[in-house]
C-alpha cells in the first residue's frame, strides 16, 4: 500500500507535524510520501527522513504529476485547499479536519464549500468532538465515514529529540507556535506584560514565526519586555526549550488538537490555556494544566505555580503521567489503518 500525504503550506506547524507523525509511525508498515509547495518545509523532512514531493503551486496539475510518479493507492489531505485539489481525483482519498474553524459553524462559502468538498472523499478525520459538531452541515457527516480522532505523539521519538535540541533555555513560561490571528499572539504579549509587572523575575520565551512576528516584535519592546521575553523566532527543534520551562501557554482563538500541547505534556509540562474547543477536550483541570478566561486568571495560575515549587512539582509530574495515558500509539495506528483499508 502507499498513501501520499498533500499538505498546501510550505511551512512546519501543527497539521504538517501530525502528517509526519502519521508516516513515522507506519514506516516500518506501509510506504507514505509528503507533498506540499517548497519552501522551508524542506529541511524539517529531510530531518525527519520524510520522502517528498516539491511542487511549485498547490494545483490539480502539479499533484497529478506527483501521482502519476509515486502511483499511490490513497491520498490523504491534511487543510481544506489540500482537499479542493485531492476531491478531483478518482481514487480513494481521506480527509484530515485539523482546526474548528469558527467560518465552518454558520452558513457562509467556507462552510458550503467544505460540504461539497468533503462530499467526495472516502472517509474524514475530524480531531476533535467539536470540529464535527460545531460545523453547520455536522448531519451530513455524521455517518460511519466520518472518525473523531484527536491527535497523539510518540513519547519515545520526542523525548529523542528534546535531548538532542540545540536550544536548552529555561523559562518560567514558554509559547511555541504559528504568530498569526488564529493564535491571538497580541493577547500573549498583553499577559506577558502583566506578568512582567507583578514579576520582574518572570522569564518567558515565545518560539515561533509567522504574519505577526513583527507586530509582537514591536509590542514586546513597546511595552519594554525585551529583558523578561526572549523572542526566539522559527526553531525547528524547540522542544528542549518547552521541556526545561515550567508551563506552556496557549492564547489562541480556536484549535483542534495542537500539537504543541501534547509534546509540551509529553515533556511533563502542563499547559495553561485558553477555553478553546480542543483544549477544552485535552485538559483536566490541575491535572495536566489549566483553563482561563481572563488575562488575571492565566497570570495567577501562571504566578501561583512559580511561587509554588512542590505544587508545580506535583502537577508536572501528574502531567506526565496523563501523557503516558493518552499518547496510545498502537490505538492511533488502528484506527488511521481502518481509514485505509
Amino acid at each position: 500500500m502507499k498513501v501520499l500525504h498533500i499538505l498546501s503550506s510550505n511551512k512546519f506547524s501543527g497539521a504538517e507535524n501530525v502528517a509526519c507523525q502519521i508516516i513515522d509511525m507506519f514506516r516500518n508498515d506501509i510506504e507514505m510520501a509528503y507533498c506540499s509547495p517548497k519552501g522551508d518545509i524542506e529541511k524539517e523532512l529531510r530531518d525527519r527522513g520524510v520522502k517528498y514531493f516539491s511542487i511549485d503551486k498547490l494545483t490539480y496539475k502539479e499533484v497529478k504529476k506527483v501521482v502519476d510518479e509515486f502511483h499511490p493507492d490513497i491520498l490523504h489531505a491534511h487543510d481544506l485547499r489540500a482537499c479542493a485539489i485531492v476531491s478531483k481525483f478518482k481514487m480513494k482519498k481521506v480527509a484530515h479536519i485539523h482546526v474548528n474553524h469558527p467560518q465552518m459553524s454558520k452558513i457562509g462559502v467556507r462552510s458550503i464549500l467544505a460540504k461539497s468538498i468533503l462530499s467526495k472523499f472516502n472517509k474524514i478525520v475530524w480531531v476533535s468532538k467539536s470540529c464535527l459538531e460545531d460545523y453547520v452541515f455536522a448531519n451530513r457527516f455524521r455517518n460511519e465515514n466520518s472518525l473523531i480522532l484527536s491527535n497523539i505523539i510518540s513519547l519515545e521519538n520526542l523525548n529523542m529529540r528534546a535531548k538532542n535540541a540545540e536550544v536548552q533555555n529555561a523559562h518560567d513560561v514558554v509559547y511555541c507556535g504559528r504568530l498569526c490571528e488564529q493564535k491571538n499572539p497580541l493577547r500573549l504579549v498583553e499577559v506577558c506584560k502583566q506578568l512582567v509587572e507583578k514579576d520582574k523575575e518572570i522569564s518567558i520565551g515565545i518560539i515561533g514565526n509567522g504574519d505577526m512576528f513583527e507586530i509582537v516584535s514591536s509590542k514586546i519592546k513597546e511595552y519594554k519586555l525585551d529583558k523578561n521575553v526572549k523572542l526566539y523566532g522559527f526553531v525547528s527543534n524547540p522542544l528542549g526549550a518547552i521541556k526545561n520551562s515550567s508551563v506552556m501557554i496557549l492564547t489562541s482563538f480556536f484549535e483542534g488538537t495542537p500539537m504543541t500541547a501534547l509534546e509540551s505534556m509529553g515533556l511533563g509540562v502542563p499547559v495553561i490555556s485558553t477555553k478553546t474547543d480542543g483544549m477544552i477536550d485535552l485538559i483536566e483541570q490541575n491535572i495536566n494544566g489549566y483553563l482561563y478566561d481572563t488575562d488575571e486568571e492565566c497570570c495567577d495560575e501562571i504566578l501561583r505555580l512559580k511561587n509554588h515549587a512542590k505544587e508545580l512539582k506535583n502537577l508536572q509530574k501528574t502531567t506526565k503521567d496523563f501523557a503516558q495515558q493518552y499518547n496510545d500509539v498502537e490505538k492511533y495506528k488502528k484506527k488511521i489503518l481502518s481509514l485505509y483499508e
